[in-house]
């Protein structure tokens, strides 16, 4: 089994977002758009078998259009980024099953809907995927220039890892952005973004065990007045358990926000 964080390019259609949680309850842990960055994190549990993705991504081709989206997030295509993540969550995973199902799946998309594919993994990240595709590196499966319509698509396997969003103000985004630099490393990926009035600044925590919301937090915090946390998608309750429980509305988590408690929901444990 399958935790799969996928990115699609459509955060303000509510009546694409309604019919993928009506063709998808069944394996959907959690759903979270984003009007701004234009973007859906469609969070599933799935097995090799594949059948929620596939239907997700019959929902994406036939419903959607790089040519006509706008949102701040980088992508290259409407079904953007694929991350087979294995199940149980640990600290330290053997990727090899999720590795399998990613050039499995990969080479399905390639066939089926003749788009371009790229695998990101232990390999090569999906950053350096971003800033190559199509100039210094070629899609692994399918056309060698981008799907006129589906753009192309980021199909990985990798270990947890926690999204997250700290909204501020009394910043300026240039400021944001240099500060960002300092906040990369192997264990955080950060952007600044942005957002109407505000300053976004958007995290991938590559290792939370280690490196977890709070520690963002308290750093943004040191440069810029805190307005909102977000957690996009869900968070590991080891994760979770590691922070103080008095930190945790103000960083926007909860026992339930757990892919382990939206796994015993839906009855995938």
């Amino acid at each position: 089994m399958f935790e799969l964080a996928v990115n699609i390019s459509q955060g303000r259609n509510i009546e694409l977002i309604k019919l993928i949680y009506a063709r998808l309850k069944s394996n959907i842990l959690d759903l979270h758009s984003d009007y701004y960055h234009n973007r859906t994190v469609v969070t599933l549990v799935d097995d090799q078998s594949f059948n929620a993705l596939k239907n997700l991504a019959e929902i994406c081709f036939s419903k959607l259009s790089i040519t006509e989206h706008q949102g701040i997030h980088p992508k290259l295509g409407v079904l953007d980024v694929v991350p087979f993540v294995p199940l149980p969550i640990t600290k330290d995973p053997d990727l090899s099953s999720a590795i399998k199902a990613r050039n499995m799946f990969a080479q399905y998309l390639a066939e089926t809907y003749n788009v371009p594919v790229f695998l990101y993994g232990p390999e090569i990240s999906l950053p350096e995927i971003r800033r190559k595709a199509f100039k210094e590196r070629n899609p692994d499966f399918g056309p060698l220039v981008p799907h006129e319509q589906f753009g192309s698509t980021c199909v990985g396997a990798r270990s947890v890892l926690v999204a997250y969003n700290i909204l501020t103000s009394e910043i300026t985004i240039n400021v944001a952005k240099d500060y960002c630099k300092n906040l990369r490393s192997d264990k955080v990926r950060s952007l600044a973004f942005l957002v109407g009035d505000f300053i976004q600044f958007s995290f991938n925590l590559l290792n939370p065990f280690v490196v977890g919301p709070l520690d963002v937090y308290k750093r943004v915090s040191e440069v810029a007045q805190v307005r909102q946390s977000e957690l996009v998608g869900l968070i590991p309750e080891k994760v979770l358990t590691q922070i103080s429980q008095q930190f945790w509305n103000c960083l926007d988590l909860s026992l339930e926000k757990t892919i382990e408690a939206r796994l015993s929901w839906i009855g995938k444990t």
